[in-house]
């Protein structure tokens, strides 16, 4: 695992209060701990561990950087992304339950601006990370 992953933050990204619904977020959280619930019991324990903290860094930017496009749409080709969504059991529902989709093209997966990344939903994957 990339050392980012290995040692992912464990602080809670500074939410701007002007921001509609940031601290609440629109997280599907029921979604997201069934999501989680399965990523467990995927067969390589380690490999689940990283997907969650994969999870936990998308989720952390895009909390830290609300309007910042970049960490708004992952390629489907990317690497960490087939590995840690695609790969693991579960991965892919917890990343629709963080409101994630496929673009019209295919070619990406996006986070639309109107979604946001609660404390509840940081402090989730970071209790799961934690008890791994």
């Amino acid at each position: 695992a990339p050392v980012w992953m290995r040692e992912a933050k464990l602080e809670f990204p500074a939410l701007d209060a002007d921001e509609p619904d940031a601290a609440q977020g629109s997280t599907d959280e029921a979604l997201l701990r069934v999501a989680l619930d399965e990523m467990e019991t995927h067969p390589d324990v380690s490999a689940a561990g990283e997907a969650i903290r994969y999870l936990y860094r998308l989720s952390c930017n895009v909390a830290e950087s609300p309007k910042e496009p970049r960490f708004r749409r992952l390629r489907v080709d990317n690497t960490a992304y087939v590995n840690h969504a695609l790969g693991v059991r579960g991965g892919t529902l917890a990343m629709e339950a963080l409101g994630w989709r496929v673009s019209e093209d295919g070619s990406a997966c996006v986070l639309s601006a109107s979604r946001g990344i609660g404390e509840h939903t940081l402090q989730t994957l970071q209790d799961r990370i934690k008890a791994m």
